[in-house]
């Protein structure tokens, strides 16, 4: 049953007592809330009569009632009490925290000794609460007297059920010692305007978009790594805000280095942007109880995932992350991990992994839940907070099947019915998450060295991986290489099952070229593709000590090599390019090698991959046309990483005049492509 009072008997107060007039701004609410702080109904009245100095301030009642249920917390009644009081509170004069005396009747009593400037409300019923006994000293016809109304609470999620952008309304009447009403101007009044709060998706490890019905992960059982996940094979759970400061922190002390701090904050009209409301820690409760206006935490954001595929293990960021987070900080995150029950609850206690990073949760029954309390957000910005998820294998490769996640705003109303905040359960259809899957599922992948184009590879090998649908775009690498480029990212597996994640050069739907590891194992290996957090392309790959290649100008693994010759001519050294570049052909072509006088010395710099791996440098053997050459140095040229070259030299003099000649590399017994250079 809900208090029915009767608003329009404040028209009929006699005029000798004060008249208010009632102001306030209504404030944004979550749609999903169970306690959501509305809007403070401040008083300003004039006129009645100034009681005589040191005569007792005569005690008024002042009501309020809503058209949903307030939900503030409560305290049973106390010894000798017949009431159970809110949290909610009336001020008098705008005191500052310093300047706030809480009243609190003795055990029995009915009022406060005088002197009091704050009260809180007693619960008359699920929509209203009475301030009892006010002392007011009605300020004069030149006067005013302050009533501030704060720290209501109100179940928002009632007028979320019947639709959007629904208002609480929320009405103030006050009544004199005789029983009359006080005229109050905009007595009944908008205190805030009900929408939803949270949007939750999941996406890609770049924070890209997934199509509906779509998961953001896709791999196969051999892609996931034992007991210790792989953060190249992660997507992100995305939780976005509404409308700004639907995410808020619990005090205005939180912060992520201490999020248990609490301070007062009680200056009133300061708008807090946080979970707790007025709140002064100098104010005495009874014993087990919280403070008035406290919150028990921040906002907290829940991620629930289901139908885990057997072995699989869940990882979690343990703060969030910058791709899909908004004001991404990396000293100061802006929500963080913590132990929490199923629903959400219980006190803040926050993961410390042991990398730093992630966290391992243990599925039951293919269940498992992540909470993040929100320590760090901007009440003023429309945000989005990400987390990224990763997974392992326990024991053995995980099972075929597809997870779901569902995502909301927590602690929810199953656990603690007496947290503030609290939600309502997501009620949300799971969306899918990951899928583990056979290979068949994805594209074919041929991976040879990029030289060439053609044959084995060798550990520290530039390789061209070549299919289709691999990327979005054709992007390449700007400086260190990455890991992932364009939401595309590389993993050899060796034939031990050790995962190598490649450094990427540049990728394009039908081709990507990387760099393998140089520590990696030789023979056989498989390599994967994961695009936009889906297995894309897979195939094998043939690991060899070396694999000898050479670049050509004009790529391709044949024609004229790319390159250049060092000519020492007395004290004076010249470098020159092996080709040029025909501006009608549009093509490289060889560049003429004058031989010079007797005495120039003329060396070849000849550039490679799949070298580097040699048994000594005279193992590596270069003939220009048919005549050889000694081998200076063969291995990594320092400046690109992948690229080997091969120095040799001097070209002999019988080579004048033979135009265009052959240049011929084997390294270890093994040739690599043949590709020619001009001598004049």
């Amino acid at each position: 049953m809900r208090l029915i009072v009767l608003l329009a008997a404040a028209a009929l107060a006699p005029a000798a007592d004060m008249t208010c007039r009632r102001a306030g701004t209504p404030v944004d609410l979550r749609a999903e809330g169970l306690t959501e702080m509305i809007a403070d109904a401040v008083l300003t009245c004039t006129g009645g009569t100034p009681v005589k100095p040191g005569a007792g301030w005569p005690p008024y009642e002042v009501v309020v009632s809503a058209n949903v249920p307030l939900s503030g917390r409560t305290v049973a009644p106390q010894p000798g009490q017949t009431w159970a009081l809110s949290d909610a509170l009336l001020m008098v004069d705008e005191p500052g925290g310093a300047a706030q005396i809480l009243c609190t009747p003795p055990d029995g009593a009915e009022t406060c000794a005088p002197g009091a400037n704050v009260f809180r409300a007693r619960v008359l019923q699920d929509n209203a609460v009475v301030f009892h006994a006010v002392p007011l000293n009605p300020p004069g016809k030149d006067g005013t007297r302050t009533i501030r109304i704060t720290n209501l609470r109100v179940d928002a999620s009632v007028l979320a059920a019947v639709g959007s952008a629904q208002q609480v309304r929320l009405a103030v009447q006050i009544f004199s010692p005789a029983g009359d009403s006080l005229p109050i101007e905009n007595f009944e009044d908008f205190a805030g305007g009900v929408a939803p709060g949270l949007a939750f998706s999941v996406r890609t490890a770049d924070d890209l978009p997934v199509a509906a019905g779509d998961p953001a992960l896709t791999v196969t059982p051999a892609m996931v790594p034992m007991l210790k996940p792989d953060p190249s094979i992660s997507f992100n759970v995305k939780f976005s805000e509404r409308f700004a400061s639907a995410f808020k922190r619990r005090n205005v002390a939180t912060s992520s280095g201490d999020a248990r701090l609490v301070v007062t904050q009680a200056e009133p009209g300061t708008q807090y942007y946080t979970e707790t409301g007025v709140f002064n820690s100098g104010f005495a409760f009874p014993l087990n109880t919280s403070p008035p206006g406290l919150a028990d935490s921040g906002t907290r954001l829940k991620a629930v995932f289901h139908d885990i595929p057997n072995h699989a293990h869940i990882w979690v960021s343990a703060r969030d992350v910058p791709n899909g987070t908004t004001n991404y900080s990396g000293t100061a995150p802006k929500a963080v991990l913590i132990y929490a029950d199923n629903n959400g609850g219980g006190a803040f206690s926050p993961v410390y992994p042991p990398d730093g990073l992630f966290a391992e949760l243990f599925p039951s029954d293919g269940t498992v839940t992540a909470v993040w309390e929100v320590v760090g957000p901007d009440p003023l910005v429309i945000e989005d907070i990400s987390f990224a998820v990763t997974l392992s294998g326990y024991n053995a490769q995980p099972s075929f099947g597809v997870a779901t996640v569902s995502g909301g705003f927590a602690p929810v109303n199953a656990g603690d019915s007496a947290a503030v905040p609290r939600f309502v359960a997501d009620t949300s259809k799971p969306v899918p998450a990951f899928a583990v899957g056979a290979s068949t599922a994805a594209g074919r992948l041929i991976s040879v060295n990029a030289a060439s184009d053609t044959g084995s590879v060798a550990p520290g090998c530039i390789v061209s991986a070549y299919g289709s649908n691999l990327a979005r775009t054709t992007q390449a690498a700007l400086g260190v290489l990455p890991l992932s480029i364009a939401g595309v990212s590389v993993e050899v597996i060796d034939g031990v099952g050790v995962r190598h994640q490649a450094p990427l050069l540049v990728v394009s739907p039908t081709q990507i070229n990387f760099v393998l590891d140089d520590n990696i194992r030789l023979g056989p290996a498989i390599v994967n593709v994961t695009s936009d957090g889906k297995l894309a392309a897979s195939g094998p790959i043939l690991i060899e000590a070396v694999s000898p290649a050479l670049f050509a100008a004009n790529g391709g693994g044949r024609g004229v090599a790319s390159g250049e010759l060092l000519r020492l001519r007395g004290a004076a050294s010249l470098h020159e390019s092996l080709c040029r570049f025909d501006d009608a052909a549009k093509i490289w072509v060889a560049a003429p090698i004058a031989l010079g006088p007797d005495g120039d010395l003329i060396f070849l710099t000849l550039y490679g991959t799949g070298i580097r791996g040699r048994s000594s440098p005279a193992a590596v053997k270069v003939t220009v046309g048919g005549l050889p050459l000694a081998t200076i140095s063969a291995g990594p040229q320092g400046g690109s990483p992948g690229l080997d070259q091969v120095i040799a030299g001097p070209l002999a003099r019988e080579l004048a005049g033979r135009g265009e000649v052959e240049v011929a590399v084997t390294v270890d017994g093994k040739a690599a492509n043949r590709l020619t250079i001009a001598i004049q």
